[in-house]
């Protein structure tokens, strides 16, 4: 479960391209989100750093209690990318406090998206693809919302 955190890391790095090349594809009539600096929310709740803990625990669950571990280490995963991606992706346009409080007005949709992007880290190759889709799934979920 460590490879959702490692994935959406090294996508980060790329995250202002990739949200840029959705926006320029599929809402050109609005105007670009500002740029998110790599490393910006490293440190904070809702971060990098909480996502690297969470999958901590969603590791030791995972062998502690075998089957239901595993179960439970997906939803966690799914609340680290789902949540991560979103704000970072809402904070392109709004402040953090407010990015934050759209999550939780949303967290049930966003939850969903990131249950799905989770559900893709147990397969090979696509676990590869989840910052490129990710990104993109939360630009346009953020723009629905």
């Amino acid at each position: 479960m460590a490879v959702p955190a490692v994935a959406v890391a090294i996508g980060t790095m790329y995250f202002d391209r990739i949200a840029r090349a959705v926006e320029g594809r599929f809402y050109r009539a609005s105007v670009a989100g500002r740029r998110i600096v790599y490393g910006t929310g490293v440190g904070r709740r809702g971060s990098g750093a909480e996502g690297a803990w969470l999958n901590v625990i969603a590791l030791i669950l995972a062998f502690l209690l075998p089957g239901i571990g595993l179960f439970l280490a997906w939803m966690i995963a799914a609340y680290a990318i789902g949540r991560g991606l979103f704000v970072a992706v809402a904070m392109r346009r709004m402040p953090r406090p407010l990015a934050e409080s759209l999550y939780r007005a949303n967290r049930t949709v966003i939850w969903v998206q990131g249950a799905v992007l989770a559900l893709t880290a147990y397969v090979s190759i696509l676990n590869l693809l989840i910052p490129i889709i990710g990104v993109a799934t939360m630009v346009m979920c953020w723009t629905w919302l």
